[in-house]
């Protein structure tokens, strides 16, 4: 036998209607229902007005002869409607007392807009849509002004902590990794321990270059559409590579302060905009030069004061950085060897790069006619160090020969790709380029293979010397070695 059926209020019923917004209830004697109008605003006695035309929109005149705007509304909650709340809208003839730009409004009225009769409406009638919508004006305001509050703590812990732009945050988050304090964990994804010279030298280069459009702004107030706009702006003023670097910096930057905290505490920024900012694709270059191409650039060189450091690349396979910071100290003429110390290498650590003959001979040349110098490839500015770029080098050599489109880290790969036409072992010739074998290798195999490489690169020299000069002596040259036996 069935119980009886509970009886259910219509509006709660299955398929029920909700009305679009729910009747604001009168207090009797205490507020009139007027058609308002801008003449009549002026004129009406003294009390609480509620506007006809837009329903919750109310006018109060005060004794003390205040006239202000006020909305009564309540918020959609789901299929019912919340608690009836009343919002202050502002005074008669002055401005609106609401932020818009927080209610996502600020495009509703035009700067410096006064309240009159149409304005409040206006006002009024978007604020009730936004309640309908489930959006309730009061939490928006109040969310946005605790957000306020927020950044404005953060700003004055900032400047408290010399922060007070991008770029001062960008200047100590470098020095910072450059000398990690002892025990320091680093977030996820950056190493612990100090970074290398040429890391800081790059990531300076990129702090006050592709990133200087941002260095004066707030870093707790950049946006995502501000990064990805400066992203697309630097890929297509500067190219996708710096662009991706720059925002490769960005994000390590903002990872390391949402995981610092300062004095107080507290974590130097609280969030990062890079996080949905996606990096442009990059396709691995694979240029090289062939042997009519490799002796149009060398015969180009001669007469250039610098064209011994791309000859010294071609014969040894270094990095730029590594060659244009060399010191005569690192090179031990007898012992046939350069030395790369650790803060010059891209692995951190020492490597040894045996010299042939054309490259020892080239560099006693050099040494003989600066036996005093530091630096085998000199700044022109005198007392400044040694030669920071080739660039204006290469324009004229690129003119010259007729040869385009490369660079001088494009030269690895055709040191690289000349010493595997020769049979050179891969081992030997990834030792000569500096690469780093797997960890597993490094862990087991603790041969250097420094007789092999020099060997290798007098061969390489002489199949170069084939290619520049074909009448050279020793232009021919077999494959030598083989892998070694594991």
């Amino acid at each position: 036998m069935h119980g009886k059926r509970e009886s259910q209020p219509k509006s709660q019923r299955p398929g029920a209607r909700v009305p679009e917004s729910p009747r604001v209830p009168e207090s009797p004697g205490t507020r009139k229902r007027r058609a308002l109008s801008a003449k009549n605003l002026r004129t009406l006695p003294r009390g609480d007005y509620t506007d006809s035309a837009v329903q919750g929109l109310t006018f109060r005149h005060r004794a003390s002869g205040a006239r202000t705007w006020a909305l009564r509304y309540a918020a959609r909650q789901g299929r019912t409607w919340g608690a009836q709340r009343r919002l202050h809208l502002g005074d008669l003839g002055g401005p609106l007392a609401l932020d818009l730009e927080a209610l996502g409004l600020s495009d509703l009225l035009p700067p410096r807009a006064v309240l009159g009769l149409s304005e409040a409406r206006e006002v009024a009638r978007a604020l009730v849509g936004l309640a309908a919508r489930g959006l309730d004006p009061l939490e928006l305001l109040a969310a946005a002004d605790r957000e306020r509050e927020r950044r404005e703590a953060e700003e004055a812990r900032r400047q408290a902590l010399g922060l007070v732009s991008l770029g001062d945050l960008l200047d100590r988050y470098i020095a910072f990794r450059a000398a990690p304090p002892q025990g320091w964990k680093p977030p996820k994804g950056q190493r612990a321990g100090p970074i290398r010279p040429a890391t800081r030298k790059g990531w300076e280069g990129l702090a006050k270059g592709a990133l200087a459009p941002l260095r004066h702004r707030d870093p707790a107030t950049l946006t995502v559409e501000d990064v990805e706009g400066w992203h697309e702006h630097v890929g297509a003023t500067r190219g996708t590579v710096v662009a991706n670097r720059g925002l490769e910096l960005l994000a390590t930057l903002y990872s390391w302060s949402m995981a610092t905290r300062g004095d107080d505490g507290q974590r130097l920024l609280a969030s990062s905009p890079c996080g949905t900012v996606r990096a442009f694709p990059e396709r691995p270059r694979s240029r090289t030069l062939d042997s009519g191409e490799l002796r149009a650039v060398w015969q180009a060189l001669e007469g250039e004061p610098y064209g011994d450091a791309v000859r010294l690349l071609l014969l040894s396979g270094t990095r730029k950085s590594e060659a244009l910071g060399a010191e005569w100290r690192e090179i031990d003429f007898p012992a046939k060897v350069w030395t790369v110390p650790p803060e010059r290498s891209k692995t951190g650590e020492a490597r040894r790069v045996p010299l042939s003959a054309p490259a020892l001979a080239m560099l006693r040349d050099r040494r003989e006619a600066d036996p005093g110098g530091r630096w085998l490839f000199p700044s022109p500015v005198g007392a400044v160090g040694p030669v920071g770029s080739l660039q204006a080098l290469l324009r004229r050599v690129e003119k010259r020969s007729g040869v385009g489109d490369w660079t001088l880290h494009d030269l690895r790969r055709v040191v690289r790709s000349g010493l595997a036409a020769l049979g050179v072992a891969p081992t030997t010739a990834e030792f000569i380029l500096g690469h780093l074998p797997p960890r597993l290798v490094r862990t087991y195999d603790r041969h250097e293979p420094l007789a092999e490489a020099a060997a290798a690169l007098e061969a390489w020299a002489g199949r170069l010397a084939s290619y520049v000069d074909p009448e050279a002596e020793g232009g021919e040259v077999v494959a030598f070695t083989r892998e070694r036996a594991q």
